[in-house]
């Protein structure tokens, strides 16, 4: 994919793959100026560049330290445990930037507290999130919300008891997890 009209904005998409290929510096004069001018204007892919370049940084950093060394199953599973930590960190980032949008969109407020349970809660927090161009998983939004529903001290040991068990479903309830994140 190239790009050499400059009038025509990438979509988060295409600049995704503008920003890989600029790891490998593949792109070209007008390439690169199509994908800076994309990310200066996008939270999400502007996260997703900074993840990438995390992302790069650490496996030259691998690299480096086994380069002298044959790889092998160890080396798989250091790797697959850097890349999952990189994954999950951008991952709650994007969850809590959403969160804090959702604290301020009164639209946005609606939707997540008629979700019917607290799977469907989570569901849609997802699709909403990626539909205001966030990127989180429901793994993400379910860990993040057990992790702070069992430490907020706000919380009753009843209703703590329904979050856990995913019964007596409140959407208010679960909305406000949802924006304490970023306590």
């Amino acid at each position: 994919m190239k790009f050499t009209d400059t009038h025509t904005a990438p979509s988060c998409e295409e600049t995704t793959l503008l920003l890989s290929r600029g790891l490998d510096c593949d792109l070209s004069g007008t390439e690169v100026a199509v994908m800076y001018a994309h990310v200066a204007g996008c939270d999400a892919c502007r996260l997703a560049m900074g993840e990438m370049a995390t992302l790069a940084f650490a496996m030259q950093a691998l690299n480096r330290q086994h380069e002298a060394l044959v790889l092998d199953d160890g080396f798989t599973t250091e790797l697959t445990n850097k890349l999952a930590a990189v994954h999950n960190e951008g991952g709650v980032t994007q969850l809590r930037q959403f969160g804090r949008h959702a604290a301020q969109d009164a639209a946005l407020r609606d939707r997540l507290q008629r979700a019917k349970d607290q799977t469907s809660f989570i569901q849609l927090c997802v699709q909403l999130g990626q539909e205001s161009g966030y990127r989180f998983t429901t793994a993400d939004v379910a860990l993040q919300l057990e992790s702070k529903a069992a430490n907020d001290d706000c919380l009753s040991d009843a209703q703590l008891d329904k979050v856990a068990a995913g019964g007596g479903f409140d959407g208010r309830q679960m909305l406000d997890l949802l924006n304490g994140l970023n306590d």
